[in-house]
């Protein structure tokens, strides 16, 4: 009894997996999409645009609207180096329930080691996120650096920062 179950629920899930496969295949057989379309030529093709969300932009850059290179950390042959770090301030309306959270943050760091520009990688809280992340960018702006050197010369360059909330 137990075994004609089993082989009946595995000839469901292989009928399954059959007949999505066919789906799919049919989808993309009648697809009237550009990527199946031999009539369009490769260089008519516009590459992505990257969304505004997916990079960096350095406060600099979005007032002049001059693109300047910003290079990462391991590109550089001296990374920037925190000076001065101010600590962020815990959000008031956290404290009371003991809530905890970790944000990272990438900065863009200018030729003058201050910063240019803050980016959201990661937020970890049960609660009060976006309290937490305005914290931790408020602190951020406040950093100076030692700025990013590439043969000799200061250039621009983005920096990864941790802040942990905790309560002691």
């Amino acid at each position: 009894m137990g075994m004609d179950r089993y082989r009946c629920s595995r000839m469901l899930r292989v009928a399954a997996l059959f007949l999505i496969a066919a789906a799919m295949i049919l989808v993309s057989l009648s697809c009237s999409c550009p990527l199946n379309s031999k009539s369009e030529t490769p260089a008519a093709k516009a590459p992505p645009q990257p969304s505004p969300s997916d990079e960096v932009v350095p406060k600099a850059e979005r007032e002049s609207g001059e693109r300047s290179e910003v290079y990462s950390q391991w590109e550089v042959s001296e990374p920037p180096e925190l000076i001065r770090e101010v600590p962020p301030i815990y959000p008031p309306e956290a404290l009371p329930k003991g809530n905890e959270a970790i944000v990272v943050l990438r900065l863009v760091v200018d030729e003058n080691g201050d910063v240019a520009g803050v980016e959201v990688l990661h937020t970890k809280a049960r609660r009060f996120r976006n309290k937490f992340k305005e914290a931790a960018i408020a602190a951020a702006w406040e950093y100076k650096f030692k700025p990013a050197k590439l043969l000799g010369k200061p250039v621009p360059c983005t920096a990864k920062v941790t802040f942990r909330f905790r309560i002691k």
